[in-house]
Parts: structure tokens; sequence; C-alpha cells
């Protein structure tokens, strides 16, 4: 088993493989020398490694990160209560992903409350409303009747 390096994601691919690539561009484009990842180090297209059992893995895996899968899936049971916060300053997104995600709660019957907001001049450090989101938990458990 490797060991995970900090600021990286071995999320996607298996025990063997450490970073596996999970769209057709990164696939193609690997430069690294990752054995099993890219057309580079394997001889593989995209679409012949997708037909591998660790291609139809990682294909699951992504589905199943991908919040948009559940939202849109009409049968599946929403979370009842939602959290979001974006910091307009981040530099890994755009804030249309979180726009995007907004309007999919929207959309999604099943839902109590979704509290999203924008942040602005905050970045991605994601620690700049963690007493309100706790007292936004809270709130939501004296709701149900838990204990707070």
């Amino acid at each position: 088993m490797f060991q995970e390096e900090p600021g990286e994601t071995n999320l996607f691919g298996d025990e063997n493989i450490r970073y596996m690539s999970y769209s057709e561009y990164s696939w193609e484009h690997v430069d690294d020398a990752i054995p099993g990842v890219g057309r580079k180090n394997t001889g593989l297209s995209w679409q012949e490694f997708l037909a591998t059992d660790t291609g139809k893995a990682v294909l699951e895996q992504v589905r199943l990160v991908n919040v948009f899968t559940f939202l849109k899936d009409e049968t599946s049971v929403p979370a009842l209560y939602w959290y979001v916060r974006y910091g307009l300053r981040d530099r890994d997104s755009s804030f249309a992903i979180e726009t995007m995600l907004y309007y999919g709660m929207l959309g999604k019957k099943g839902i109590l409350d979704r509290n999203f907001r924008l942040a602005y001049l905050f970045h991605h450090s994601g620690d700049y409303d963690v007493i309100e989101a706790y007292d936004w938990l809270q709130e939501k458990l004296k709701e149900a009747g838990e204990p707070a």
C-alpha cells in the first residue's frame, strides 16, 4: 500500500494505483511515469481503459462522488438539511459550480433547508464560518428534537 502525499487525492483508482485519471483529458495528458495510469504508461486509449475492471470502477467512483448524480435522480432520497458556503476568492473552482448546486437543491424535492451563501472576500480555507455552521446545526437538531 502506498502512502498519501499531502494535498493530493487517491480517491480514484484502486489500492495499487496511486493517482488515477478520472477524465479523458487527464488520461491523455499524464506526464508522470505512473504504472497503470495514462495512455503513455499503458498503451490504452481512454475508451479502452474504461472497458477494464479498474476503468469501470473509476467511472462508478466518479458517479458516486458527484452530488448532481443524486440531485437529478428522482428516486434518490436527499439529505434534509444542506449548509453550503463558498468563498468567492477561491482559486480552485468557480462559484458557477456552487450556484448550480444551489439550483440543483432547489429542484430536489424533500430538502427542508437549503442554507446557501457565497462568502464575499473569503477563499477556500473553509474555516471562516465554523461558529455560524455550528449554530445552524444546533438549531436544526433542536427543531428535530435531538439533543444539541
